[in-house]
Order: C-alpha cells, then structure tokens, then sequence
C-alpha cells in the first residue's frame, strides 16, 4: 500500500532534501535523517491535511495518514532515547572504577578479529603462526595466580606444553567486544567463552568459563589477563 503525502509537502521536501527521496510517489526515508525542523514541518503538514480534509478521505486513505504519523513519531521518539543514552553520562555509581570507566564501545573491530585469530590458533595448536600476532614482549595474568612478564617466544612454549598435555580442546564463544580506554589512549579486546578440555588416555572431559582481556598496542598484543570459574 502506498503512503499518500501531500503533493505540496512532497515537492518542498525533494526540493531540501532531494538525497533523501525515494523512487516512489512517497516519501520513503527514517525520521533520523532529516532536520530537526523539517521533522516538525511534515509532522504538522501530515497533521493540518489530515484534519482538514479526514471528511472527505476514504478509510484506507486515513489509515495511510495514521500509520505515516506513527512511523515519523516513533522513529522521532527512538532517535531521541538514543542520544539520551550516548550523551554525557552525568549518572553516580556506587564504585569507582580502579582502571578506568572512560570506555568507548565499539572499538577498533579490527583488533577483536585479531585476537579471536589467536585464540583459534591455540585451539588447533598453531603456535607459529600466532606468534606474528604478538609484541616482543608480553604480560600475562593467568587465573591461577601466575604472573608473566617477558619474551614471546617463552610464553609460546609454555603455553604449546599445555596443550601438548590434552587430546584435544574446543572453544565456544559466548560474546566478544572491542573497546577504547578513552582518558589511557588504549585499545582492548574483552572475550567471553567456554573452554572444554580433553585429556589423554581417556580422561574426563572438563568445561569451564572464561573471561579474558586482552591489550592491543600497534596492531600486536601486548598483554592479557585471565578469568575462569568451574562450569
């Protein structure tokens, strides 16, 4: 069904915003992408020709009126709440954050591609080819406690006799998120997963929960820590 606007109001909105026209005899562009005034103009244009002439109109053409008020008001409404959300954010919070809260969601996709990319190496084993993805020098915060600090190459290979330890393992990845540390200019990459385990020698299979953080510096990890908790 085709949404009947008046001809005037048609003719003057192509005339301002010809860019946001359709090929149809409506309009058929988002309330988000005209001006704050034009809004206001075709919402009061709609509303003026459809008192003034509702006697007259047929009922299929008084629905068309209807529903393009509601669609413009809506999508109006929608636009709205969404500033409000990414506004200033001038709220008080129980806690402070002891890193930062001046984070920008998305970040750099680009970095989260990267780090899911390691993460799918270590899951077949390709320790090679994941230590381009890595800075000469990283800092790693495992969950148990563990703390290192130092070349690549030894955290690889302390990693890679980890898994030389099991048949095999499986990530399932629950959700991931890039993100910028506004007020520490840095780029971050937050997993969350799961992590089943298969021993050797017909061993029971173990699941956990995994949370990790990682840090990227010029396109390299540079750091990342580790969260766990027993499935």
């Amino acid at each position: 069904m085709l949404i009947a606007i008046p001809q005037p109001l048609n003719d003057f909105v192509s005339t301002k915003c010809s860019s946001m026209l359709g090929a149809t005899s409506g309009l058929v562009f988002k309330c988000n992408l005209i001006y704050k005034p034009l809004k206001v103009l075709l919402i009061s244009m709609l509303l003026y020709s459809f008192t003034n002439q509702s006697k007259s109109l047929p009922i299929m053409q008084k629905l068309s009126y209807v529903l393009v008020l509601a669609f413009f008001l809506s999508a109006c409404s929608s636009k709205n709440n969404s500033a409000s959300v990414t506004g200033t954010d001038t709220l008080k919070y129980a806690y402070k954050a002891t890193y930062t809260s001046d984070i920008t969601v998305p970040g750099n996709p680009v970095n989260a591609q990267k780090v899911l990319q390691v993460w799918k190496m270590f899951e077949t084993g390709d320790f090679k080819g994941m230590r381009t993805y890595y800075a000469d020098t990283v800092t790693y915060n495992a969950a148990d406690g563990m703390h290192f600090h130092g070349p690549v190459d030894k955290l690889l290979a302390y990693a890679k006799q980890d898994i030389d330890g099991l048949d095999s393992m499986r990530f399932d990845l629950v959700m991931w998120q890039s993100a910028h540390i506004n007020d520490k200019n840095e780029d971050w990459v937050n997993i969350w997963s799961r992590e089943r385990r298969y021993p050797k020698k017909g061993g029971k299979a173990d699941t956990v929960l995994m949370q990790e953080n990682w840090k990227v510096k010029g396109g390299k990890v540079v750091s990342f820590d580790q969260y766990l908790a027993k499935k």
